[in-house]
């Protein structure tokens, strides 16, 4: 097997020549941790030391087998991509992207399967149909119980809006036939302490017709792409415990979180007057209020008032200043009628609830009994206009979590990977911002 040739413009580069070096790892040369740390950017994290990339480089080196390189690309200025055909007949693709500066170490590689036929493009409008079809046959399973969310067609890419300019949503198309979504949204996060920036894969989905052949190696780029195009530090996906086919998709190289969904029956509130709607006059008042309640959780970047205007300035006709209940002492800020959420467990009977999102919410420390009863009082106001529950994010090292948990129906416990900082211990209180979810 031989390798195509190296592009002109790309064979003097340092960053494709620490690439060839990958690749001769991979053919089974040995490398030890220091010539390892010659090649990769350090990234921070202990996921990505030296001993890990060895680690993936084994396993990496298991799946390939003999290979030749058929095509090297640049689609993306310090993206390399690079086509392998195995001597099993398999087609992948090796992505590696590189550090912006004279130097350009690898900072992250992915590789990922390429089967023929795909391509991933922007959305069209007159696809709603086929985008909300796909959802509806492909229900999360988790353990015995599968969900589908049924979104508004009136407004399918409300989610999207709601990040504004941060989102990148990509369509999946086989042969001119739509067959998956996926959505990777962008933002700040403080993961220990450290401002860094963060991609959430918000949506991935792909029609049963063509699961198992490798089209979901094809969403995987898309993601990998626009990463590297707004200059991410990490990427990460929230999933449900009992998803065991998301959960085998991952790769164990952090540390895991636990946010759990606290499913509050909007039946149990109770008329109050406590607090009042929110006014942009308000916009220090509720930061410093949710600061408190949040501020040192993993993902939570606190809030300025000028922050949360921006927040609310995305698409305020679905969540504005107004969707806030604000008292002295606690806030809660809701995104009403979101979705419709199909719910079967085994073979029996489907339920069908009309969900709420609880999108920020705060209290000062010695203020949960005043949190109580404003979130008492919002839940009777959902249930007066047609919302049946209302879903809010916790974890159990979170402030307010005996509260919440308690006032739940149903605790639903998710897994994200936290990248992993040296001196790890215990359990991490986790931030999940329901517009990224």
């Amino acid at each position: 097997m031989s390798d195509v040739a190296v592009p002109n413009e790309l064979a003097m580069r340092p960053g494709v020549r620490r690439v060839q070096t990958f690749l001769s790892w991979l053919r089974g040369d040995h490398p030890t941790e220091d010539e390892v740390a010659e090649q990769f950017a350090p990234s921070g994290f202990v996921s990505d030391t030296p001993a890990a990339t060895l680690q993936r480089l084994g396993r990496l080196r298991e799946q390939l087998g003999e290979f030749e390189v058929a095509a090297w690309e640049e689609p993306l200025p310090g993206l390399i991509d690079l086509e392998l055909e195995s001597s099993n007949g398999r087609t992948s693709r090796l992505a590696a992207r590189l550090a912006r500066d004279t130097d350009e170490r690898i900072m992250r590689t992915t590789f990922l399967p390429k089967p023929p036929g795909f391509i991933v493009r922007a959305p069209r409008e007159d696809e709603v149909a086929q985008l909300a079809a796909i959802d509806a046959e492909t229900p999360i399973l988790v353990g015995e119980v599968a969900i589908v969310y049924e979104r508004d067609p009136s407004d399918y890419f409300a989610d999207e809006r709601l990040m504004g300019d941060g989102a990148d949503f990509g369509v999946m198309e086989q042969d001119g036939r739509v067959v998956g979504v996926c959505c990777l949204a962008t933002r700040d996060v403080m993961i220990g302490g450290v401002r860094r920036r963060a991609a959430a894969y918000t949506r991935a989905r792909v029609a049963p017709a063509v699961q198992g052949g490798g089209a979901r190696g094809h969403m995987q780029f898309f993601g990998f792409f626009n990463e590297t195009r707004r200059e991410c530090d990490f990427s990460y996906a929230i999933i449900a415990m009992g998803n065991e086919a998301m959960l085998r998709a991952g790769t164990r190289t952090g540390t895991d979180g636990v946010p759990q969904r606290a499913v509050l029956d909007t039946s149990t509130g109770a008329a109050s007057s406590m607090g009042r709607s929110g006014t942009a006059q308000d916009g220090a008042h509720i930061a410093r209020l949710l600061n408190a309640a949040h501020e040192g959780e993993e993902f939570f970047l606190p809030y300025t008032a000028q922050s949360l205007e921006a927040r609310l300035s995305m698409a305020p006709d679905l969540y504005s200043w107004s969707s806030f209940r604000v008292s002295d002492r606690a806030v809660i800020g809701v995104r009403p009628h979101t979705f419709r959420v199909h719910r079967r467990e085994g073979d029996g009977p489907e339920s069908l609830d009309t969900r709420a999102l609880c999108l920020d919410y705060g209290f000062e420390p010695d203020a949960e009994a005043e949190f109580e009863e404003l979130l008492r009082g919002v839940l009777h106001e959902l249930a007066e206009n047609g919302d049946t529950d209302l879903s809010l994010f916790t974890s159990e090292p979170s402030r307010g979590y005996e509260l919440v948990s308690g006032m739940a129906k149903r605790m639903e416990p998710y897994l994200v990977q936290l990248p992993r900082r040296d001196g790890d211990s215990g359990p991490r209180s986790v931030y999940v911002d329901q517009i990224y979810f």
